[in-house]
């Protein structure tokens, strides 16, 4: 999860695709993911989220499943979903 006014991750969690479909959506933000870490994958445990801040999360299962999703706090605590922008595939680009 990234946010863009800093381009850095949020919060990175990767587990093992040998785990099966271990983790079910709705996953909660910062929630620890079922099976084995990758390695390979460096973790960014969870910071807090911040009102005025747009966010994109981005998940990968195996090798045929992903989503992606754009996301909003306003100052008043409500969540808008964005649509997908030309700075996220600029960001897509550079992980």
């Amino acid at each position: 999860m990234y946010a863009e006014d800093e381009r850095e991750a949020t919060w990175r969690e990767s587990v093992s695709h040998e785990n099966g479909c271990a983790n079910k959506f709705p996953l909660r933000y910062g929630a620890a993911l079922l099976g084995a870490p990758h390695s390979e994958v460096p973790e960014v445990a969870a910071k807090r989220l911040r009102r005025g801040v747009v966010y994109e999360v981005t998940t990968t299962t195996g090798a045929t499943g992903y989503g992606f999703v754009r996301f909003l706090i306003h100052a008043n605590g409500t969540i808008e979903n964005l649509p997908r922008s030309s700075a996220s595939q600029d960001i897509d680009n550079e992980r």
